[in-house]
C-alpha cells in the first residue's frame, strides 16, 4: 500500500511535512505536496501537517494523507521515529522534532522563516543557487520541476502570436508602484484575485503571446517557455533578473533586456530550454533517492522524543481551539 501508515519494515520511518493548503499557483506549496506524494509512491509513508486547519485543501490526484494525533500515536507505539520536514517559511521547530529536515524553497528568511538553523538539522535546498547564497559549501539539492506540460505546451502554429503579457504581483505588492512603460500595452496575468485568469486561460494566453515579461522569479517563466513564448526578465529593485533555478534549467529561452535581437535569441533557444526542463525531471529521481537515504539515516541516529500535538488535528469536528492553533501556525510562517 502506498499510504501504509506503518511502512513495510522497521527501517522505514514516516515523514511529517509542514505544508500550507494546496494551491495550484504556488510552486513552493506544490513542491511540498508533490514531495509527500512521491515519498508515498516510493513506499515511505508521508503525511502533511495542516496545523489543525479544517479548511485545508489537498490535490485529489495526489497521495497526500493528513497526519492526525491517532496516527502519530500509532507510529509511537510501533517505535517509529518520524522525520519532520519544514519549508523555509516555518519558524523554529513547532513539532519539537528530534529528527528535523529543512527543505529551503527560497532563501532562508526571505519569506518570513528563520535565517539560521540548528546544527543538527539536515538542510536540502530547492536549487543550487539557494545553497550558494546561504554559503553552504556542498548543499544537498532536490529540484522538483512542477510545471504541468500537459497544460503548458506549444501551439500548433507559432506564427499566430500577437502582443505580450506580463506578471508583476510581488513588484506591485512590495513597491506600491505601477509596472514599467514597456508592459503598458501588455495583458497582465494575475493570481488568486476574483478576476484572475484560470490556469487554462494563462496557458492559452502564453501560447498566443509574442513575449512574456516577468518582474519576479516565478514558475510562469518556465510555463511560458513550455508554451514556446520567449521571456523577458524585467530587472527591478526586488529582482536581479536571474532565476533561482538558473543552474538546473539554464539561461535559454529568456532575455534580461528588451533589445529585439536578444529577445529573438531567447526565442531561438526555447527548444533547448524545453529539453533542459524535461532533463531536470529525470534528474529529480536520483535526488529524491538521495533525500530518502540521508533522511532515513538521520532518523536512525536520533531519538523520536515527544512531539508537540498542538498542531495536529484529531478526528473531532472543528473547535475554538482549532482556530487558535491555526492563528499560531500563521504566526509561525510569518
Amino acid at each position: 500500500m502506498h499510504n501504509n501508515i506503518l511502512g513495510d519494515n522497521t527501517s522505514k520511518n514516516p515523514y511529517y511535512i509542514f505544508a500550507p493548503s494546496y494551491i495550484n499557483t504556488s510552486a513552493g506549496i506544490k513542491a511540498l505536496h508533490f514531495l509527500c506524494h512521491h515519498l508515498n509512491l516510493k513506499g515511505y509513508p508521508a503525511f502533511l501537517v495542516t496545523a489543525a486547519d479544517y479548511y485545508y485543501k489537498i490535490n485529489p490526484d495526489l497521495i497526500t494523507p493528513i497526519i492526525t494525533q491517532e496516527v502519530m500515536k500509532l507510529h509511537q507505539e510501533n517505535n517509529k521515529n518520524p522525520i519532520a520536514v519544514y519549508p523555509d517559511v516555518v519558524k523554529g521547530n513547532p513539532l519539537n522534532s528530534k529528527c528535523t529536515v529543512r527543505y529551503l524553497l527560497h532563501y532562508a528568511g526571505f519569506l518570513g522563516g528563520d535565517k539560521e538553523f540548528a546544527k543538527e538539522d539536515l538542510i536540502f535546498t530547492y536549487t543550487k543557487k539557494i545553497g550558494q547564497k546561504m554559503g553552504i559549501k556542498n548543499p544537498q539539492i532536490m529540484f522538483m520541476p512542477i510545471c504541468d506540460s500537459d497544460i503548458f505546451y506549444p501551439p500548433a502554429n507559432q506564427a499566430n502570436r500577437k502582443g505580450g503579457c506580463f506578471y508583476a504581483s510581488k513588484y506591485r505588492l512590495l513597491s506600491g508602484e505601477e509596472p514599467f512603460e514597456i508592459t503598458k500595452n501588455a495583458v497582465e496575468i494575475t493570481r488568486n484575485l476574483p478576476n484572475s485568469q484560470t490556469t487554462a486561460e494563462v496557458a492559452d494566453l502564453l501560447r498566443r503571446s509574442e513575449c512574456f515579461y516577468s518582474y519576479e522569479d516565478t514558475s510562469l517563466i518556465t510555463e511560458a517557455i513550455l508554451c514556446g513564448c520567449p521571456v523577458v526578465l524585467v530587472k527591478n529593485k526586488f529582482f536581479d533578473g536571474e532565476p533561482l533555478a538558473i543552474n538546473e534549467l539554464g539561461s535559454e529561452g529568456f532575455s534580461v533586456d528588451t533589445d529585439e535581437k536578444n529577445i529573438e535569441q531567447a526565442h531561438q533557444s526555447i527548444a533547448l530550454a524545453q529539453k533542459k526542463f524535461f532533463d531536470a525531471i529525470e534528474n529529480f529521481w536520483p535526488q529524491l533517492d538521495n533525500f530518502i537515504t540521508l533522511t532515513q539515516e538521520l532518523s536512525l541516529k536520533t531519538n523520536s522524543g515527544e512531539f508537540d500535538l498542538r498542531f495536529i488535528p484529531t478526528k473531532k469536528k472543528r473547535t475554538p481551539i482549532g482556530r487558535i492553533i491555526k492563528k499560531k501556525f500563521k504566526d509561525l510562517i510569518g
